[in-house]
């Protein structure tokens, strides 16, 4: 339970990151990357394995979480570039994944 709510209070987390740090600027130099970029995608890679290879679950829950914030911080950096994006979309994986798997926890517990 204890991993849950973490992985809740990282979600909200980079949901305020981005809603706060938000703003239209000129996109008038080339995307680069940056080292949060790698970590996005670091993370995301790390999530998925675990899920994949059946880890265990606070890892993928912690890299999922850790990989939101991460990626929350490109983003309002502008860190536009494919990489940041690719890791992006990974970590949306496990992190949709552990959303739905709370969701159904709350509305279905266990006896």
């Amino acid at each position: 339970m204890f991993y849950a709510i973490f992985f809740v209070v990282a979600f909200v987390i980079s949901l305020v990151i981005i809603a706060v740090g938000w703003r239209k600027r000129p996109a008038t130099r080339p995307a680069k990357v940056t080292p949060f970029g790698w970590a996005t995608l670091g993370l995301g890679v790390g999530a998925i394995l675990c899920v994949v290879l059946s880890v265990t679950a606070p890892f993928s829950i912690l890299f999922a979480g850790l990989g939101l914030m991460t990626g929350s911080i490109a983003l309002i950096s502008r860190d536009t570039h494919q990489l940041t994006i690719v890791g992006q979309s990974i970590v949306a994986l496990p992190a949709l994944f552990w959303i739905v798997f709370l969701v159904a926890e709350i509305t279905f517990p266990h006896a």
